[in-house]
């Protein structure tokens, strides 16, 4: 069961990862799922070119969607993520990509992206 700790009165879960869930989400970078794949489908159909567009996603896990978003339109992509385990795993893997972001943050927390050049560093 996952483990939870207490951060502005609400529950988050506390970023521990058993290799089950590395190995998911290590497994979405090469072999993205369905789903996935789908959605990139419906975005070419309703965008005209989304390749233009700056991609956040919130609550990202490590980052696999967005990286291969990235590796589909080359667009700069942002992930957040309250679980460092997770982000730090992200970013192991997309370490030589361009314009991937990986950061912990909090949803809360959000409003550090307006100053998107000093949280990049």
């Amino acid at each position: 069961m996952d483990s939870f700790v207490k951060t502005r009165d609400d529950e988050h879960w506390d970023g521990k990862l058993d290799p089950k869930q590395i190995q998911y989400h290590l497994t979405q970078f090469n072999n993205p799922y369905r789903s996935t794949l789908k959605l990139f489908e419906f975005i070419e159909r309703k965008i005209k070119n989304p390749s233009e567009f700056l991609v956040l996603d919130v609550a990202c896990g490590s980052g696999a969607n967005i990286y291969n978003l990235q590796k589909r339109w080359h667009n700069t992509v942002i992930g957040i993520d309250i679980n460092p385990k997770l982000i730090e795993l992200g970013q192991n893997r997309v370490e030589d990509a361009q314009n991937i972001f990986l950061f912990h943050l909090d949803f809360f927390d959000m409003h550090k992206l307006l100053d998107f050049e000093s949280v990049k560093n």
